[in-house]
């Protein structure tokens, strides 16, 4: 007679690997070290936005003061010092999209 053994599931397995390691415990101290920065971060920017200055006027003036080559290559320098990555691209294609600029608008009309 074969004795089938209980497989447990990925999720249970990993469940218990990260009980055993203390995972839980360093995410549960690292979740409450950050809390209070990360809301006091969201609020200063929520109260800046709110009663200093929008960001929706700051991208207003940003793109009426500079011409459309300036505000390209002020994006092209900072997303090749943050080391850019694919999303940036996609996200920088909604924002000339948004303000109704094709790609190549952007490039050859200034």
């Amino acid at each position: 007679m074969k004795v089938k053994s209980k497989k447990k599931s990925r999720t249970r397995l990993l469940h218990q690997y990260y009980s055993y390691t203390g995972f839980y415990a360093f995410l549960g101290k690292s979740l409450k070290k950050s809390a209070i920065p990360i809301i006091l971060i969201v609020g200063l920017l929520f109260f800046v936005n709110e009663y200093v200055f929008t960001i929706d006027d700051g991208l207003e003036l940003l793109t009426n003061s500079f011409s459309r080559i300036g505000v390209l290559i002020t994006f092209f320098i900072s997303e090749t010092f943050k080391s850019s990555r694919s999303y940036h691209y996609t996200q920088f294609c909604i924002w000339c999209y948004c303000f109704n600029w094709s790609l190549v608008q952007c490039i050859f009309n200034d």
